[in-house]
């Protein structure tokens, strides 16, 4: 999917739900807020893999 949410996020980096969770928090990944939930672009992602 080109927007996943943070458990599939960990699914594609290959972390915990929690790990994503923590880089939303620290700033390392940036994901939007819709109500309760955190929505991430795949090409946040892929660059974010790319470093």
């Amino acid at each position: 999917p080109e927007v996943m949410s943070p458990a599939q996020a960990a699914a594609y980096l290959g972390v915990a739900e929690a790990d994503v969770v923590k880089m939303i928090a620290d700033g390392q990944i940036k994901a939007k807020q819709i109500g309760s939930q955190y929505k991430i672009a795949k090409k946040v992602l892929d660059d974010f893999l790319a470093t």
